[in-house]
């Protein structure tokens, strides 16, 4: 299989993941704690998703001793930095195959 379609799957799944991840976060957060949800702007799915992304990057649902929102915090945390190396290095490798 060429690296090129390993990439694209890759990439995909993780993109699939990061907007499952914050779907089943703003859902929780939205029944377990809707107080936090309001204060952080009441996210959802595609409207507002920049609010939830700077509470998780913040780690302030530390501080609701919640562990799925804990957990799901960390996979969006490592998702996000996942998503940004991957394309760093997607940059790097197949921005050099198109320079030859």
């Amino acid at each position: 299989m060429n690296s090129y379609y390993i990439f694209l799957i890759a990439a995909g799944l993780m993109v699939v993941l990061y907007f499952v991840s914050c779907l089943k976060i703003t859902t929780l957060l939205s029944r377990k704690h809707p107080e936090t949800f309001t204060a952080i702007g009441s996210p959802h799915f595609l409207r507002n998703n920049l609010a939830l992304l700077k509470y998780i990057k913040s780690k302030d649902y530390h501080s609701l001793n919640d562990e799925e929102v804990d957990a799901l915090g960390q996979a969006i945390n490592f998702l996000h930095l996942a998503g940004i190396a991957l394309l760093v290095f997607s940059i790097l490798v197949f921005g050099a195959l198109f320079v030859r």
